[in-house]
């Protein structure tokens, strides 16, 4: 959207008042998007009372003003991800979430879910999907155990859902220190699979891989040819610069086409490196 050239010296002239202009643009896309994202006739009472509550945070930011800075996930990354994509208030974007887990608690792209944005939420645990239809209803939400082959495999559920893992030794760890865990079976599939069985587009803007200690294996499962994310976000627990897992992770990335932007402590921030046709 092409800004009108009167607004220029409103806009850049003042930090404060871009700031004001730049909150005005996020609370009114919000609400514009609010009964379209999050009303569903399949549940139309939660439904509609949980519009309004959104509705209303919305609204709540133009009271408290630029100091209110919502943020859904761990440690802000939601925050630093639309800073690092830097779209336009105006567009909206598509997402793929491995190892999504609630899909508003501690979550990575409910805040740019509030902004029209949508895509596909994917994680082990069974439990989470119909949470995940119920509050995302825009969003497909699919439960798989996503790996760098087809077969079958054991997934720990921890009793923190946070840490459910596919890894054995990290899950004994937690098991002494007094979590309760839990086995199920699943078939494992790998991305690239899943994403052509759901038609996902073969540009799109974010993939974020949070698989507590199995990222690697679903970054080899995907089809890098066939897929091309513009960001890829990738949590390494074993990240240290010049260690010799990060340094095999970034000679990867670097081969598949993505140079890594920078990192928060150990998720990792890649973006496409674009063709330079001479």
């Amino acid at each position: 959207m092409k800004i009108p050239g009167f607004l220029f010296p409103y806009l850049y002239g003042s930090a404060y008042n871009r700031a004001w202009f730049t909150l005005f643009g996020v609370v009114i896309k919000e609400v514009q998007f609010s009964f379209f994202q999050f009303f569903t006739w399949r549940s139309p009472f939660y439904s509609f009372f949980h519009t309004i509550s959104v509705i209303l945070s919305s609204l709540n930011r133009l009271l408290l003003g630029r100091s209110l800075k919502y943020s859904f996930a761990f440690t802000g990354e939601d925050r630093i991800i639309e800073s690092f994509i830097k779209k336009n208030v105006s567009e909206i974007g598509y997402y793929v979430e491995v190892g999504s887990n609630h899909p508003k608690f501690l979550s990575n792209t409910y805040s740019l879910y509030r902004k029209g944005w949508k895509g596909i939420c994917i994680d082990a645990n069974p439990k989470f999907k119909r949470l995940h239809q119920k509050i995302r209803p825009r969003d497909i939400a699919i439960t798989a155990l996503i790996s760098n082959k087809e077969g079958e495999s054991v997934f720990y559920l921890v009793q923190n859902d946070v840490l459910s893992s596919i890894d054995k030794k990290v899950v004994a760890q937690y098991q002494t220190e007094g979590l309760k865990v839990n086995e199920i079976n699943l078939p494992t599939i790998t991305l690239a699979k899943l994403l052509k069985e759901n038609n996902v587009p073969k540009e799109f803007d974010l993939l974020i891989i949070d698989a507590e200690e199995h990222d690697r294996e679903v970054l080899y499962g995907m089809d890098w040819k066939l897929f091309q994310p513009q960001w890829v976000i990738i949590e390494e627990e074993n990240w240290e610069i010049g260690n010799s897992d990060g340094v095999s992770l970034l000679h990867y990335m670097d081969q598949i086409g993505y140079r890594l932007e920078g990192w928060i402590l150990k998720n990792l921030y890649f973006k496409k490196i674009p063709l330079i046709i001479s």
